[in-house]
């Protein structure tokens, strides 16, 4: 059936011009069009319906001979009340005579079985048609629809706005391969945000718009298309579509043409609604298939996965290339193209080695961020910062700057000893009465401060033992202050609230509960805080979960949430507490074992508690000692000074020895506190009583 555009207007002026305007019906107006000579679309419309003509023509003429049966009003009100005869067609016009038309008239179409659904499709072809015409009388001139919602990547590349690319071997090579296909020769170029997805792409323009690969894709044009553009205002059924199929028919005409989509994984459900379930992926495929469209799609692993992989259909259209983080040499390579860039367009100068810096600090404090991008962003921030104070010059010290009090910590002493006195002295300052765990928590900070970031492979862990009170808790959040600059760089979990199944839901997040958060503990943490202290407080009593959760933590830093995001906690310090040993139990002689020096090794005792795995994971087991005498004081006068402003003149260390006669053999800052408390509500008390008598 032929599917061009038949005006109403001519029919109906055709008709007035040899019949008188007292005969005009809908029904002598239908019997006068089937008399027209082929092409006829009523005709043809019809015969497709399986309608025999002489019976129908027959019935309908004698219809029109009844004047009386033929009297239909309905004909004049529809042509006074259209606005515009000249944009309705014959369909539109039979399609509403047979929905409107009443008494024989729509009993001969009931009696022929004349569906109006088919009328109504072959409406919204005609509609589809007309647009489709327009737009290919106009393609040829110029892609308007492809530049309205996207941009010309070659005009791009050859204004200079892709400078400063480096070519990603063997991606780069194996995405040509894949262009060079006859049918299927699509892209989907996955990896981690930052990667260098688009730079591949716009590497691919470069390449093109110099002529490089002019003998491979002669004549060929790169545009990309946004699917923002496409969606955006798209508030009625149908305008989405229409969109796209402009777009699909300009590249059809302006072959040959590949299309770029970034952030493709919107093809999957864009435009789709409650009707209907045909969306962009679904208009697509076809044409993917056959070879008609060549599309270069990018999008992160976790989104391919999420969408594009939910629709089998719609990926084996596509052939995926992975794009992974670049490795050191070409990530400094890729770095040191942009920095002419960026040094250019910011007016200052870089001193040398602050590429080296920025890849490291970046490395350090960014570690769920990509190279190269994470870099030249800190370079692009601190190069805005500069010129906005008026200077040109960027030193490296004004990366480490950006950084905060982390920052100026990474240039690193090259004495051990040292480095380890400096530690140890500040740490005993905060923990008093373990000297012994102090230097060893010093010498290993001091060594791991000594190593380049390369070679830190798994965070450091340490397994603090001992008894309530005793300094555990104490340690492991001085050096989230010591090491890491703040108090706040330390995530404290006190595991006795984590004893249940949805625990290490708590921790890592798991979107797909209701009621849970999409960000755990744990991420949210590493988001904000790439290196610090995880305290996991009191671990004996956590749910054996997040001891498993553990292990890979503790083996090679790096943990996946439920939602499959990767967390890198390797520039952080594992420290869990116990109070299942104690220094004490070291000393008891082992049950049938003779009377010997030797002390229990702490691994072995806690053993009874914990999996030799769990346990062997651990860089140090230490244990807390009891504290002394010496110790207690002077956490007995530090806390007295905050009473100072009651007890006044009272003489601190009678209250001292008084304390510590009260102790005995209790032997804890928590005791301390709990007996200075006591006893100065004695001497309130007495004062008290002393003023009234």
């Amino acid at each position: 059936m032929s599917e061009e555009f038949h005006p109403f207007k001519e029919l109906l002026e055709a008709f007035l011009a040899q019949e008188p305007a007292g005969s005009l019906s809908a029904a002598s107006l239908l019997y006068y069009w089937l008399k027209q000579p082929a092409p006829n679309v009523l005709a043809e419309m019809l015969v497709s319906q399986n309608v025999e003509l002489d019976p129908f023509k027959g019935d309908l003429e004698a219809m029109v001979q009844r004047p009386h049966s033929n009297g239909d009003p309905w004909i004049l009100q529809y042509i006074s009340q259209t606005k515009d005869l000249d944009a309705v067609s014959t369909f539109m016009f039979l399609r509403d005579c047979i929905s409107a038309s009443s008494g024989a008239l729509r009993g001969l179409f009931e009696e022929y079985a004349v569906n109006p659904d088919e009328i109504v499709l072959q409406c919204e072809a005609e509609k589809r048609q007309r647009v489709l015409t327009i737009i290919q009388e106009n393609a040829a001139q110029a892609p308007k629809h492809l530049a309205r919602n996207g941009r010309d990547l070659l005009e791009c590349a050859r204004r200079g706005e892709f400078e400063g690319l480096v070519k990603r071997s063997p991606a780069f090579e194996q995405m040509l391969n894949i262009l060079r296909k006859s049918r299927k020769g699509n892209v989907i170029i996955t990896g981690p945000a930052g990667a260098g997805k688009t730079a591949l792409v716009e590497y691919l323009a470069n390449e093109l718009a110099g002529g490089v690969l002019e003998a491979t894709f002669p004549r060929i044009k790169l545009f990309e298309v946004r699917m923002s553009s496409l969606l955006a205002g798209t508030q009625y059924r149908g305008m989405f579509e229409e969109r796209l199929e402009q777009v699909i028919t300009e590249v059809e005409l302006c072959k040959p043409v590949i299309l770029f989509i970034d952030e493709v994984h919107l093809l999957w459900g864009a435009g789709r609604t409650s009707e209907s379930a045909m969306d962009a992926a679904n208009i697509l495929k076809p044409h993917l298939a056959r070879g008609d469209l060549r599309v270069i799609g990018a999008t992160t692993s976790e989104d391919y996965r999420r969408y594009i992989l939910r629709d089998p259909a719609l990926a084996r259209r596509f052939e995926e290339i992975k794009l992974t983080e670049p490795d050191a040499d070409l990530t400094c390579r890729m770095i040191e193209r942009q920095i002419d860039t960026l040094a250019r367009s910011h007016g200052v100068n870089f001193e040398t080695g602050c590429i080296g810096e920025a890849i490291d600090l970046t490395n350090r404090f960014l570690p769920n961020r990509q190279q190269p991008d994470k870099t030249i962003d800190l370079l692009d921030t601190i190069a805005a910062k500069i010129t906005a104070g008026g200077r040109i010059q960027i030193w490296k010290k004004d990366l480490r700057e950006a950084f905060g009090p982390m920052g100026g910590k990474v240039s690193h002493s090259s004495d051990l000893a040292s480095e380890a006195r400096n530690l140890t002295e500040q740490l005993s300052q905060k923990t008093l009465g373990q000297i012994n765990v102090v230097e060893t928590v010093s010498r290993t900070f001091a060594m791991r401060k000594l190593m380049d970031n390369t070679q830190i492979l798994r965070p450091l862990s340490f397994l603090f033992a001992g008894g309530s009170g005793v300094g555990k808790t104490s340690l492991a959040k001085s050096i989230a202050t010591v090491f890491f600059g703040d108090a706040k760089q330390c995530l404290h979990l006190d595991l006795g609230e984590y004893n249940s199944s949805l625990s290490v839901t708590k921790i890592l997040g798991s979107p797909g509960l209701s009621g849970m958060g999409e960000h755990g503990l744990l991420p949210t943490f590493l988001d904000a805080h790439p290196e610090g202290v995880l305290l996991f407080d009191e671990i004996e009593k956590a749910h054996p979960d997040i001891m498993d959760m553990a292990l890979g933590l503790l083996d090679h830093g790096t943990v996946t949430t439920a939602s499959g995001y990767r967390l890198d906690a390797r520039g952080c310090v594992f420290i869990a507490t116990t109070n299942v040993l104690q220094s004490d139990d070291l000393s008891k002689n082992p049950i049938g074992f003779s009377i010997d020096s030797r002390e229990i090794d702490p691994r072995e005792a806690l053993g009874e508690h914990f999996r030799v795995e769990f346990l062997n994971r651990f860089d140090d087991v230490l244990i807390f000692e009891n504290l002394d005498d010496e110790a207690l004081s002077c956490i007995i006068r530090e806390e007295l000074n905050t009473y100072a402003n009651l007890v006044g003149n009272t003489e601190t260390e009678t209250i001292v020895q008084i304390i510590l006669k009260q102790l005995g053999s209790r032997r804890d800052a928590r005791a301390a506190k709990r007996a200075i408390r006591k006893a100065v509500e004695t001497l309130l008390m007495a004062s008290h009583y002393q003023a009234v008598s």
